[in-house]
């Protein structure tokens, strides 16, 4: 129960502001590679990657997280898990914001990682 709280204090939600002059929104499968995957994406003790054929690897304070992905009309979708705990089928908007690669879910909040 613990590791679930901090990891999500981890993937703090963050409100994703009024699109600024330096936010790139991606929009294509081919975009989302070129830009982000293969890149260490990190956040206070999560470390992951997305693969360009797919995959999603990495951890969270210590425990591995694993995941598939695809690209759906303009979003990223994904299936992880953290453990024994799954997080189903998501599709989410990306944004770009210099360093940030922010992952946009429907219900308007956003997660934000950073990206190396």
């Amino acid at each position: 129960m613990l590791r679930a709280s901090l990891i999500a204090a981890a993937l703090v939600v963050t409100p994703l502001a009024a699109a600024s002059s330096t936010d790139e929104r991606i929009t294509t499968r081919a975009e989302f590679v070129d830009r982000v995957a293969n890149r260490n994406l990190s956040r206070l003790g999560v470390g992951v990657r997305v693969t360009p054929g797919g995959q999603i690897e990495g951890s969270a304070f210590g425990t591995p997280v694993t995941g598939s992905w695809d690209w759906r009309g303009n979003r990223f979708c994904r299936e992880m898990k953290w453990g024994d705990r799954s997080w189903g089928d998501s599709c989410q908007a990306v944004v770009i914001r210099e360093n940030r690669v922010y992952f946009q879910p429907s219900s308007g909040s956003s997660v934000y990682l950073y990206m190396r």
